[in-house]
C-alpha cells in the first residue's frame, strides 16, 4: 500500500542513525535500527508528499549529511513537494549540512514564518 504523505521527525532519524553507527554497537541493536533507518529513508524518497520536522536540529556528520543529500536530491529532481519545518532560521542549515543540501533546500522553499511564544508541554 503507498502512503500518501509521510512524516520523517529529523530528530528520531538522526538518533537511528547514531544508534546503528557508534563503536561496539551489539550486532542486536545495530542491524535492526540500520534497517528501520534505510526503511525509513526509503520510504521518504517515494512518499507523494514529505514533511520533515526539525530539519535544522543537530549537527550532520558527512556521513548522515550524504543521506540528506540523497533524500533532498531524489525529491528535487523527482518534483515531489517536500515541507521543512525548523526552529531556526533557513541560513543557520548551512552550518548545518553542507551547501548542496543548503541550497536545494533555501532554493525551493517558500518560507513562512511563524511568530510568537512556544506551545510546547502546555496543555490545550
Amino acid at each position: 500500500m503507498s502512503r500518501p504523505a509521510f512524516f520523517l521527525s529529523m530528530n528520531r532519524w538522526h538518533a537511528k542513525f547514531h544508534e546503528f553507527n557508534r563503536r561496539n554497537v551489539p550486532e542486536h541493536i545495530g542491524e535492526p535500527a540500520a534497517i528501520e533507518y534505510y526503511e525509513t529513508h526509503n520510504i521518504a524518497k517515494k512518499a507523494p508528499f514529505l514533511i520533515i520536522d526539525d530539519i535544522g536540529v543537530r549537527e550532520a556528520s558527512p556521513a548522515f549529511n550524504m543521506d540528506v543529500l540523497d533524500l533532498v536530491d531524489h525529491r528535487v529532481a523527482n518534483r515531489l513537494p517536500t515541507v521543512y519545518t525548523s526552529n531556526v532560521p533557513v541560513e543557520t542549515l548551512k552550518r548545518i549540512y553542507d551547501d548542496r543540501v543548503f541550497d536545494r533546500v533555501r532554493d525551493l522553499c517558500l518560507i513562512l514564518e511563524f511568530a510568537g511564544e512556544s506551545h510546547r508541554g502546555l496543555k490545550w
